[in-house]
């Protein structure tokens, strides 16, 4: 496997798995994190990186906070946590995880959605709906999608898709735009005081967002 290959198939992982990481926290997530399997796959990916110094960097901070979590802390309790920081909270407005809330233009969610969609369309790309699906500016889809177009890309620097490696690179720079909310959430969401392990989660993010590039002609 060339490091082409190798740089983007990492990269299409680390978006995976941030996808799942910023989801409704089940079991097998908690477990992921409390076990140190999360940290070790994450860690398994950076290491592929043509550049993998600022994401391990970000990472050691995330594994820190990690240790200083309660050792008495739950699943139940971090999906009561999850709810609260981004769902449903009296107490205080949830810092959702919906792109349209932090745009400085305040746009209907309706034409953010469409626009969204249209993008996951125009890359073969059907978005779900239905019950308990999430919408399509949600975080956790956003990562997906940019997850599966570092994995086209791999396929097309294998030659298994019509597409050309510039056109998809072009696609996915051009996706990173619209993760670009993130910083602002990630402020935000820091300054109200944050959380002991999605505050470091999204500090990763921050640096997978700013420094991951597809790599197409190394």
């Amino acid at each position: 496997m060339d490091n082409r290959t190798r740089h983007n198939e990492a990269i299409a992982f680390l978006y995976d798995a941030f996808s799942m990481a910023f989801s409704y926290p089940g079991h097998e997530l908690f477990a992921s994190f409390v076990n140190g399997s999360f940290v070790r796959e994450t860690e398994q990916c950076i290491d592929a990186l043509i550049d993998p110094d600022p994401l391990s960097r970000a990472l050691q901070v995330f594994k820190r906070a990690l240790d200083l979590l309660p050792p008495d802390l739950t699943s139940e309790q971090l999906e009561s946590d999850y709810i609260a920081l981004f769902e449903l909270n009296k107490a205080q407005t949830p810092l959702y995880l919906y792109a349209h809330l932090y745009s400085d233009n305040d746009p209907n969610p309706v034409a953010v959605y469409q626009h969204l969609i249209d993008i996951y369309q125009s890359t073969g790309i059907e978005p779900r709906n239905g019950e308990g699906v999430e919408k399509p500016d949600h975080l956790s889809v956003q990562l997906e999608f940019q997850a599966y177009l570092y994995r086209l890309l791999v396929q097309s620097l294998r030659g298994e898709t019509n597409q050309t490696p510039e056109a998809i690179e072009a696609t996915i720079n051009s996706f990173r735009k619209e993760l670009a909310w993130v910083h602002k959430w990630l402020v935000a969401f820091e300054q109200r005081g944050g959380h002991p392990l999605y505050a470091p989660l999204g500090r990763v993010l921050w640096v997978l967002l700013d420094t991951s590039t597809p790599a197409t002609a190394i």
